[in-house]
């Protein structure tokens, strides 16, 4: 009788729960219609096995815990599926399932879409198969935009012939239709309007921002960060830095996919980025219509009109000769300036942007010393990006009058020597090159004594020509990222890897304390130049949370410096061409708060025997990754790597892989797909009988390559994801 009545109770529990998701969904008219008896509604989700599909379901989560608690686990393989454009509500809904992400169509079925969708006398009889083309590169190949474009295309009737060009006019002027919901974009706008508005202001000013890139233009977030904080891009209302809020910002981005992720470090962070086309379309729209930024493009004999009122400015050159914008346009507002294309004096003389804060002449063509004469005359600058132009070898000499600059990037250029004045800058917090720093000790103690050196952040310079600055390196008191080069033209200096020591012996002992922060992230890269034997007498224990060491150890001094093993931080750690090898697993297995790491060795090296990685082992590890030539058997035994998602396997020969159902938590395993042979398919058998069911990537492998080389993964995402939420 007992049983009777809680079963009852529980009926009615869930009806209730039932009824309250099934009115929060009817609102939302974005659920199937089921078909079943009203009076079957009590022990509906008890006895009956179901399958319930919510499409789009944004940041509900009240609802979606309502649906979990009316429907639950009933042991009958029932199903619940979820559609999301957002990542972090897709991974509440997935709890104990692998979230799937719904990619574009190949290339064959979007073609075959668009001819469905498109009549015979729309098409064009010459250049057919470019026009498509076009058409699917500009929707890459989503379902919706090739239907809203074919839609757009036969709206036009027979009142033009569509040739080639108006297919492009067609393919580049849809952007006042995705904002404004007209025509035949009704469908696209809809859905980039909602997600659009869904995020907050300060997501939204920074989406804005993108739009100075050009399409399919590849961004490194950290730059764009920088460049963020450099513009005072967005408002600070709380205690957290503006840093934060811009990591959250671009987090937000990610999560909601207004962009691709092209290249994903090992930690699992998005390097690099780019916009969607028709989201491209959409935010420069938006920015147009906003007056958030102003876009020049001239070409040869092109005549620019006055331009005023401008903030954000993007210049496209594409003529040969000396061009101008105007003599009465208005500059002197201007706080952000990206130029690219051909190089000009005439468009790169400064001297009217009084307000420019941010500088971005990132591979430039035929960028030359001259061209930078002027750029010190704007003295608000706050950051210089000069990368990827290697016709630059050296930077104006007043460039000391820029009191304000807080980042400046020469990486890939030829300036190979920087000015002291330059690290005196007061404001300066981020350099990033391959430089020397040529100087006396004395000058630059006066400096660093005095407290007024501002560098977070010092990447690529040379130990051998910079010994003064190995030296102040424990002055640096702000110092978190550093990376110390060495190269392959200068004599081995024992008295400067001592003088390396003693200085991160220091830094590593530096007190926590306003305004000392600790040294986060260390970079050692020696290449083949040089053994690193040296740090073995590194013995202290350490703040880092990053470390990267690249160069051999000798076979006098086998295994790891004991200060990494002491490193109790370290979350991040990639060794290559160490020499070392994967047995390297064995020494460093009991770093408990290791997230994330990574071992690259050379071509000559090669190991066999098995490595069996025991219960216990890298308990907190997340992503682990080898590039190798050889890879040895590896045998994981139950409850070892217990956190580990991501397993990543780039090698020539596979000796082995057993043990990857012990991996409870794997959500994909990478391969490359020139690896085969009977322990490739053992690998893919493993895998289809894994409780997740991770994905299993084959990417496309290069036997040619040289093992070592700096890899990233890369990964193609569409508009909308697909999230599986599975009951039972």
């Amino acid at each position: 009788m007992e049983n009777m009545v809680d079963k009852k109770n529980t009926c009615i529990q869930n009806f209730i729960l039932y009824s309250q998701a099934w009115v929060e969904v009817k609102k939302q008219n974005r659920c199937i219609i089921f078909l079943f008896p009203w009076n079957l509604i009590f022990i509906f989700p008890i006895i009956c096995r179901y399958i319930i599909r919510i499409d789009d379901l944004q940041m509900e989560t009240g609802l979606w815990m309502n649906i979990q608690c009316a429907f639950p686990d009933n042991n009958k393989s029932s199903r619940i599926i979820v559609t999301t454009t957002n990542d972090k509500l897709a991974q509440i809904c997935s709890l104990n399932c692998r979230v799937l992400r719904m990619q574009p169509l190949d290339m064959g079925s979007a073609h075959a879409l668009l001819e469905r969708e498109l009549p015979v006398v729309h098409r064009c009889p010459t250049n057919l198969n470019q026009s498509l083309e076009m058409i699917l590169k500009s929707c890459e190949c989503h379902p919706l935009a090739i239907v809203n474009m074919a839609c757009h295309i036969r709206e036009t009737g027979n009142r033009w012939e569509w040739d080639h060009d108006k297919c492009e006019q067609a393919c580049n002027g849809i952007g006042s239709g995705l904002v404004n919901g007209t025509g035949a974009f009704v469908g696209m706008s809809q859905v980039l309007n909602r997600t659009y508005s869904s995020v907050n202001y300060n997501t939204m000013t920074c989406l804005l921002s993108l739009s100075t890139y050009p399409k399919n233009h590849v961004i490194k977030r950290k730059s764009l960060i920088r460049r963020w904080l450099a513009e005072r891009l967005i408002t600070c209302k709380d205690k957290r830095s503006g840093e934060d809020i811009l990591n959250e910002c671009f987090t937000n981005l990610v999560e909601h996919n207004f962009i691709i992720p092209v290249k994903i470090s090992i930690s699992g962070e998005v390097k690099a980025f780019r916009v969607h086309q028709m989201m491209l379309q959409f935010i420069k729209a938006k920015a147009n219509s906003e007056n958030f930024v102003t876009w020049i493009h001239i070409h040869e004999g092109q005549e620019k009109e006055q331009v005023n009122n401008i903030c954000r400015l993007y210049i496209h050159n594409s003529s040969p000769k000396d061009p101008s914008i105007g003599n009465k346009t208005e500059l002197s507002r201007v706080r952000s300036l990206t130029f690219s294309g051909l190089a000009s004096k005439t468009l790169m003389n400064f001297k009217d942007f009084k307000l420019l804060r941010v500088l971005d002449l990132e591979c430039c063509e035929n960028l030359k010393n001259a061209n930078l004469d002027t750029i010190c005359r704007s003295s608000m600058l706050k950051y210089i990006s000069i990368r990827g132009n290697e016709g630059v070898s050296k930077l104006p000499p007043s460039i000391v009058k820029l009191q304000y600059l807080e980042t400046l990037d020469i990486r890939e250029t030829k300036v190979d020597i920087l000015a002291m004045e330059v690290i005196k800058l007061p404001q300066l917090a981020h350099l990033f090159g391959e430089f020397q720093i040529p100087s006396e000790l004395s000058n630059l103690e006066t400096l660093f004594t005095n407290n007024i050196s501002n560098l977070h952040t010092l990447v690529g310079f040379c130990i051998d020509e910079s010994p003064a600055v190995v030296k102040l390196l424990p002055l640096m008191l702000k110092l978190m990222k550093v990376k110390i080069l060495c190269r392959q033209t200068t004599p081995r200096s024992e008295v400067i890897e001592e003088d390396l020591l003693l200085s991160l012996k220091s830094c590593f002992q530096r007190k926590l304390s306003a305004p000392n922060l600790s040294l986060g992230s260390l970079c050692i890269d020696f290449s083949d130049v040089r053994d690193l034997d040296f740090l073995h007498r590194l013995e202290e224990p350490s703040f880092l949370h990053s470390l990267k060491l690249r160069g051999k150890f000798s076979e006098k001094s086998r295994g790891l410096p004991r200060f990494i093993l002491l490193s109790d931080n370290l979350k991040e750690l990639h060794l290559s061409g160490t020499n070392l090898g994967c047995s390297v697993l064995s020494l460093i297995q009991g770093l408990q708060n290791l997230q994330f790491l990574k071992l690259t060795e050379d071509i000559s090296i090669t190991e066999a025997g098995e490595i069996i990685c025991e219960c216990g082992w890298f308990v907190s590890l997340k992503r682990l990754c080898f590039d190798v030539p050889v890879l040895p058997k590896i045998v994981i035994r139950e409850k070892a790597m217990e956190s580990l998602k991501s397993l990543q396997l780039f090698c020539i020969v596979l000796g082995g892989f057993s043990g990857i159902t012990h991996l409870l938590h794997l959500e994909e395993l990478v391969l490359p797909s020139n690896v085969t042979g009977p322990e490739a398919d053992d690998l893919a058998l493993q895998v289809s009988r894994h409780p997740m069911r991770p994905k299993f990537d084959r990417p496309l492998g290069d036997p040619g390559r040289s093992i070592g080389s700096k890899r990233m993964l890369t990964r193609k995402n569409g508009f909308q994801t697909l999230k599986l939420g599975k009951t039972s």
